[in-house]
């Protein structure tokens, strides 16, 4: 397992630079339009979508025909992409919340709304997380660049999901207090970490019928 995820982290050293630029880059529009959140969610976005680029990296190299010559089981092919989901979305939510914190002290002289923040960036996080679950065992199922475009579908599906249930409530009226936000939320990351462990046993059931 612990090779598998070295295997991924070496792999994906090579766009450490193209991150690099891109978090300045993220960092320098968020500040210049005053949206420290937009800055957290474009790095997690991008954190996660390196987990895409290791399955791309594998496909290329035919990795997964080597792995099964080894002692590998495909049940960890697939717990270790899975780990590399959650860990990358963790590093960067960290990342993107620092920065976030930074922008604050630089420009607003203060921590302005931080649980505010830190609630939309979390959020966020969960749809990210719930997106990809999703996406996961198509790309195991249907390869790399056929799962590309049921991320998009996915993207279209979550997001307008929530922000059309959103806009129904403020055109109904529906006034949600700080406590009531809070509360949905924590429940919606349980949901969201039980559709990532479905994800994840459909991913293993996928793999283990699949023929490389």
């Amino acid at each position: 397992m612990k090779g598998l995820l070295l295997k991924d982290i070496y792999n994906l050293k090579r766009l450490g630079k193209q991150y690099a630029v891109i978090c300045a880059g993220m960092l320098i529009w968020s500040a210049f339009m005053k949206n420290y959140s937009f800055f957290s969610m474009m790095i997690m976005l991008n954190g996660i979508m390196s987990v895409i680029s290791s399955f791309s990296f594998d496909e290329a190299a035919h990795f997964e025909k080597y792995a099964l010559t080894l002692p590998v089981t495909r049940r960890e092919l697939v717990q270790a992409k899975y780990i590399l989901l959650l860990t990358f979305l963790g590093g960067s939510f960290l990342i993107g919340t620092a920065g976030s914190i930074l922008l604050n002290l630089i420009i607003e002289r203060g921590i302005t709304e931080l649980p505010e923040q830190l609630i939309s960036a979390a959020s966020v996080g969960c749809l990210f997380l719930l997106a990809f679950s999703i996406m996961i065992p198509g790309v195991f199922k249907l390869g790399v660049e056929k799962a590309r475009m049921l991320l998009v579908c996915i993207y279209v599906g979550v997001f307008g999901l929530v922000w059309g249930g959103i806009y129904l409530l403020r055109e109904l009226g529906i006034q949600i207090s700080d406590s009531d936000a809070s509360k949905f939320f924590g429940a919606a990351a349980v949901v969201v970490l039980v559709l990532v462990f479905i994800s994840y046993r459909v991913s293993i059931k996928i793999v283990e019928k699949k023929e490389w």
